[in-house]
Parts: structure tokens; sequence; C-alpha cells
């Protein structure tokens, strides 16, 4: 079964809010505070290895600019 990507809309986000991590797709995560702050994340591996990396706080980094980094 192919991954579903692009799952995160502008108003999904806006309207978010339970805390912890909503993906977006191809390892690309929403990451919403219990104080309502959301930035993103990527997860990935290298070599087997997990690791993550934050790209910035949304609205400053935009859905489409975090989907590029993805």
């Amino acid at each position: 079964m192919a991954k579903q990507i692009h799952k995160l809309t502008d108003l999904k986000i806006k309207a978010l809010k339970k805390p912890g991590l909503h993906g977006d797709g191809d390892g690309l995560y929403l990451k919403l505070s219990p104080t309502g702050t959301r930035s993103w994340m990527l997860r990935f591996k290298i070599g087997g290895e997990p690791g993550k990396m934050g790209l910035g706080a949304y609205p400053e980094i935009s859905l489409s600019e975090a989907q590029q980094s993805s």
C-alpha cells in the first residue's frame, strides 16, 4: 500500500487542538505543543539509524516550504 502524502492543509493545521505529532506523510510531522505552538519535524533514517530534524515554527515555515524539505 502506498504512503499517503500531504494529508495536512492550512485549515486542518489551524483547527488542530490535540497536542502531539500530526503526520503529513513522507516523514514530515507537525508538532503541536500543549501550549499551542506548532513546529515542523522531519523524521528519517540514515544507515538504518533513526534521526529527526526540526525545520522551524509554523507559520514562519509554511506548509509548502516544509513539504519541499521532506
